[in-house]
């Protein structure tokens, strides 16, 4: 069972570390990282990135973030803005976002066109993966066509929503359960979602969460992205990585001493036949030319299967 598409969203790309991270001294340096992750799996796949918006965490960001971005960014990027993406949180300002500059760039590319003026429609990835784009708080009261065999339609949308009590918060409306979705969202077979920062998948309701943890009340050790495998179900990978450095309490040093084993355990291969991510681990650090790296990474993959 092989990947068919990365789903990610929730980024919040900013120049500066927020103060849970005030740590890390080059705060760029911790995104291309993660990047580079997400860009592994893209290239090995050769699979679409899906991005459920908040890319940036200002629609206004400097030029230097704007340029990381467009050198550091997966290929084959598709993306919907969040509301921090838009000036005043309103869809039809997004020429006057960074988020625009990168798909100008010809980066990354708009998934919801009616920001522009255009009739929404799907974009055809692959031989049978369609793919509508629902930015900042879109309805989803379309005229769809005739559902295709064999066809996969995927929704992308942002909007809060929840599967339950653990992943909302105090006060939520029972209209951002996901039990309250499946009507508005009966043409799809699967349906991604950023803005919520705790991942979940509830049924076809995947919310795709953070991309990294940056608050205190972020979880290191749930942050990353989503690897869609062809049967739908979703493979969880982790952008926590040993060196993160946060302004801790004693819930984050104990962890951060479980990183080795939740790091392995999201790259298991048991859906993923044929390829074995130890050697293309391996053989990514063997490349880099730094023995540091290559010994830290032997020493995690011998400790693990000591276990």
């Amino acid at each position: 069972m092989k990947p068919i598409a990365i789903l990610t969203s929730d980024w919040h790309l900013w120049p500066n570390a927020p103060s849970y991270r005030r740590e890390e001294e080059d705060w760029f340096s911790v995104y291309r990282r993660v990047f580079e992750r997400m860009s592994f799996f893209q290239k090995r796949f050769d699979i679409p990135v899906l991005v459920a918006g908040d890319i940036f965490d200002s629609y206004n960001a400097n030029p230097e973030t704007i340029n990381f971005l467009i050198e550091n960014l997966p290929d084959r990027c598709y993306a919907i803005p969040g509301q921090h993406d838009l000036q005043n949180h309103v869809l039809e300002n997004i020429r006057k976002t960074a988020f625009w500059t990168v798909v100008k760039s010809g980066k990354m590319t708009l998934l919801d066109e009616t920001a522009l003026g255009f009739q929404r429609h799907a974009f055809q990835m692959g031989r049978n993966l369609r793919v509508w784009g629902y930015g900042w708080e879109c309805s989803t009261n379309d005229l769809f066509p005739e559902k295709q065999e064999n066809t996969i339609n995927i929704a992308v949308c942002h909007r809060y929503i929840c599967s339950s009590k653990e992943d909302s918060y105090q006060g939520c409306s029972e209209d951002k359960f996901v039990s309250k979705l499946e009507k508005e969202f009966w043409f799809f077979d699967l349906c991604v979602f950023g803005d919520n920062h705790i991942p979940f998948k509830s049924g076809k309701f995947i919310n795709c969460g953070t991309l990294l943890c940056r608050k205190r009340d972020e979880d290191p050790l749930k942050a990353g992205f989503w690897l869609l495998m062809e049967d739908l179900s979703v493979k969880r990978v982790l952008t926590v990585w040993k060196d993160d450095k946060y302004t801790e309490d004693e819930s984050v040093k104990i962890q951060k001493k479980n990183f080795y084993s939740e790091f392995l355990d999201s790259l298991k291969t048991e859906n993923l036949e044929k390829f074995d991510f130890e050697w293309e681990i391996k053989k990514e650090c063997e490349s880099r030319d730094n023995p540091k790296i290559t010994e830290t990474v032997n020493s995690i993959f011998t400790k693990h299967k000591e276990k």
